[in-house]
């Protein structure tokens, strides 16, 4: 079957964070699939451009899988520049996409909606068959977090372009578990809608604990109960309600919180610490990805902390929570959600949102816990990893191409 993923961001190891595509393309093209990805030039959060010509687009073959580059000017944050990144890369898409043909399925992953709509018009001029993904609910997501209201002209915009492309789509994949709430709250009945989780190369994140070790004193320390955070540490991610829980525990001496990641909310973090005089929380800035199975296999707990929107009802699907499952240890989050992973296989707990008191008294439960209860947690956790490795996932969308094309 010849498949063209297109998806705005794409990354490869080593150059990036957004894995899921090439993970899938990887196993698709081990089946026998032949498999083209789609993406903008640019690397999301970085100032790489593979593109620094007048040329719309480049092909490069990489681990075996082509690449096609479609030009887009780089952007920092969140304003004018990164729409201009969006529009270009639609307008180029469809303008390089007339040079292939021969494609079977269209399968398009899209935080935006601009994607989505140059992925229809290209399915429809190829007669091919259109997969619709969801990653992020917008306008949605910009609603809860009081960006614009649901009348805002731009959240009606987006709506109308939600609906039109969930209807004429041949099949849906959701990433959260609730998809088909989602759909009903918005009043869309139809079937092939699918749900195929975020996830992990289980042989990758193995091979990466024995090659990419990372020395740090503090992950060494077996004379202390470890307690590890990975990831941003912006406005969304509330670690500073992680900071509290930690200052709650300073009569553990044995008790210590190890910080992963970067963000705008660092030097305040840090301040913070300083300002209450705890020994007990360490930052040690951002690691190189491949190291991070190397971290969380280390900890004794790991930790998830977030901002309590009312989208989690929905569900979720943090690519941290699978490198969790995969290091094999209990999970302490604070974000409740329907779908809840962690309560599903008991590999953790979920406790309240907002709450420095819920999360030190999470992290004391698994400081306490008899050895033979912890390691039960650790199992779980093992047992979970399976249900996400890539090549469980490859096997449900594998399975919806086929059905689409009658079972070729």
């Amino acid at each position: 079957m010849n498949i063209w993923i297109i998806n705005h961001y794409i990354d490869v190891p080593g150059k990036g964070r957004y894995l899921r595509h090439y993970n899938f393309a990887k196993e698709l093209q081990k089946r026998g699939h032949n498999v083209t990805l789609f993406t903008a030039s640019t690397t999301h959060g970085t100032d790489l451009n593979v593109i620094n010509d007048e040329k719309k687009y480049k092909e490069e073959i990489i681990d075996s899988l082509k690449f096609v580059y479609i030009k887009a000017k780089n952007y920092t944050g969140n304003g004018k520049d990164r729409v201009i990144n969006m529009i270009q890369f639609y307008k180029n898409l469809l303008s390089v996409s007339k040079k292939y043909s021969g494609v079977d399925v269209v399968y398009c992953s899209a935080p935006h909606s601009l994607t989505w709509l140059a992925s229809r018009k290209i399915a429809k001029n190829n007669h091919a068959k259109l997969i619709c993904e969801t990653r992020d609910l917008w306008p949605e997501t910009f609603i809860e977090m009081g960006k614009f209201s649901k009348n805002h002209p731009v959240a009606k915009i987006l709506y109308a372009i939600e609906k039109s492309v969930y209807k004429s789509s041949d099949a849906l994949i959701f990433t959260m578990e609730g998809g088909k709430d989602y759909l009903k709250s918005r009043g869309i009945n139809r079937d092939n809608v699918f749900h195929i989780n975020n996830g992990v190369v289980l042989e990758d994140f193995n091979e990466s604990i024995k090659k990419y070790h990372l020395e740090d004193v503090d992950l060494d320390d077996k004379n202390i109960f470890k307690v590890v955070y990975t990831g941003a540490l912006g406005r969304a991610n509330q670690v500073d309600t992680l900071i509290d829980a930690m200052n709650k525990l300073s009569d553990y001496e044995d008790i210590k919180l190890i910080v992963y990641g970067k963000g705008e909310f660092e030097a305040s973090l840090i301040k913070k610490v300083r300002e209450n005089s705890q020994k007990n929380v360490v930052f040690k800035g951002s690691v190189d990805k491949r190291y991070v199975p190397s971290i969380v296999t280390r900890s004794d707990l790991n930790v998830i902390t977030g901002q309590d929107i009312n989208l989690y009802k929905y569900g979720m699907s943090f690519n941290k929570l699978f490198e969790y499952l995969a290091a094999n240890k209990p999970i302490l989050s604070n974000l409740k959600c329907n779908y809840d992973i962690i309560e599903k296989f008991n590999c953790g707990k979920t406790v309240k949102s907002g709450s420095a008191d819920a999360l030190k008294e999470g992290i004391l439960y698994f400081y306490n816990l008899k050895d033979i209860d912890y390691k039960q947690f650790c199992e779980n956790s093992k047992e979970a990893a399976a249900n996400y490795d890539y090549k469980i996932l490859t096997d449900k969308l594998e399975d919806i191409f086929k059905t689409l094309n009658g079972g070729f």
